[in-house]
């Protein structure tokens, strides 16, 4: 027995001396993995995830460089916006560690790893990025644990920006929607649309997530952020429409010596859902008219990423400013992981200006209103005004997920049409 004991302590001895060299040499790849995602991370380019398979659909949903050599691609790319634009003496843009090496040590096989980096960048000298990320069990998403920390004896100002290459439904086509909550409602902003945009930064938002979903397909990608640090979030496009960014940018923040700044982020991919209006790490959720009309019956979809359970969802659909009672809807569900649940949300007698939904389980409570999708990028495809709703015949492939629940449709702060 005590022989037993010695040698299972020079087992482990040797274990962590080997997993202790890892950590600084070379190696290429390291695997995540449980029975929901395969995450592999290459600590050699900036510690940032290459590839992000989310498994019942089988999809990678991220992109990792091109054959002309760009290797700005992949998730958790570490960037700093607001410094000097290099080469330059005037000007601000941003600098990025996409390239640099990270050390990195495993925690635990297969679901918990440390990367770290000391900048190099003359303005941010002596500041250390730190990544967790961290897979749990048989749960289908990732957590990041971003740490900077001022290392140096000067104060320091950072702009923490994360830049996540995505792609959803296997391509990028005209059924991809990028999703943000904001004041105006929900902002939807089409592919095909976006590419003669290339930027898209949206600063008006109420909550702290962004999703990108194939409208046809049901497949997306949606990242948690906190929204209290939070500057703005930010969409790219390349000019030829083959790849694509989801990324947001934190508030600037002054770090004293030995100072620490961290946050916390997800990634949490989605299926058989068109688009969101809401999400967290307990629920995601959707709103869909069944018609293109301000009067319609709604359709409330949900599924959870943690097994919600058994739950009771209260709807209720306002009609006006001074509608206080509403029309509700009260069911009781089971919202599973990986488990589509529909809610039918029939309409009043007059037109919706609001619905709010509240979710109670045993574990928790969420809710959340949806007052419409506000579109961005969309006067180069609609045809001329009409008072006649008929004259739209591709409405409803352009507004998949109907229209603001006051009977118009939002482009850029304009209504462009609006039904008789």
């Amino acid at each position: 027995m005590v022989k037993g004991f010695i040698f299972s302590l020079i087992n482990l001895f040797f274990s962590f001396f080997f997993l202790l060299s890892l950590s600084f040499a070379g190696v290429k790849d390291i695997v995540l993995e449980n029975k929901e995602l395969k995450v592999v991370v290459d600590p050699s380019l900036g510690g940032r995830i290459k590839s992000f398979i989310y498994k019942p659909i089988g999809k990678e949903l991220t992109w990792w460089g091109i054959p002309e050599g760009n290797m700005d691609g992949g998730l958790c790319q570490d960037n700093f916006f607001g410094l000097p634009k290099p080469g330059k003496a005037s000007g601000k843009g941003y600098r990025a560690t996409y390239i640099s090496p990270y050390k990195w040590e495993i925690i635990k096989e297969n679901s918990f790893i440390k990367l770290w980096h000391e900048v190099k960048l003359k303005e941010l000298n002596g500041v250390i990025i730190t990544k967790i990320f961290r897979l749990y069990k048989d749960l289908p998403y990732l957590e990041v644990k971003l740490t900077i920390k001022n290392k140096s004896k000067q104060v320091k100002k950072v702009s923490p920006w994360v830049h996540n290459a995505v792609i959803v439904g296997g391509s990028l086509d005209n059924s991809d929607y990028y999703f943000v909550p904001t004041k105006e409602g929900i902002y939807a902003q089409r592919f095909e649309l976006f590419r003669s945009r290339m930027n898209t930064y949206i600063k008006d938002f109420v909550r702290g997530w962004i999703g990108l979903a194939d409208a046809k397909k049901q497949e997306g990608l949606i990242a948690l952020v906190n929204s209290s640090q939070l500057h703005q979030f930010y969409f790219w496009i390349d000019q030829e429409g083959k790849y694509s960014t989801m990324e947001w940018m934190y508030k600037a923040t002054t770090l004293e010596p030995n100072q620490v700044w961290k946050t916390t982020y997800y990634f949490v991919p989605t299926n058989g859902l068109s688009g969101y209006v809401y999400a967290d790490k307990n629920i995601v959720a959707d709103i869909i008219p069944k018609e293109l009309k301000g009067n319609s019956n709604y359709t409330l979809t949900f599924t959870s990423p943690i097994n919600l359970g058994k739950a009771k969802v209260i709807v209720s659909l306002y009609q006006g400013l001074r509608d206080k009672k509403g029309v509700k809807v009260i069911r009781n569900i089971d919202i599973g992981e990986g488990k589509i649940e529909e809610i039918k949300i029939p309409k009043g007698k007059k037109e919706a200006s609001e619905i709010k939904v509240a979710v109670i389980s045993k574990t928790e409570k969420i809710s959340f209103s949806y007052k419409g999708i506000r579109y961005g990028g969309l006067l180069a495809e609609l045809p001329p005004p009409s008072k006649k709703f008929k004259e739209y015949p591709k409405l409803k492939e352009i507004f998949p997920f109907g229209v603001v629940c006051n009977s118009h449709v939002l482009l850029s702060h304009q209504t462009y049409f609006k039904e008789d």
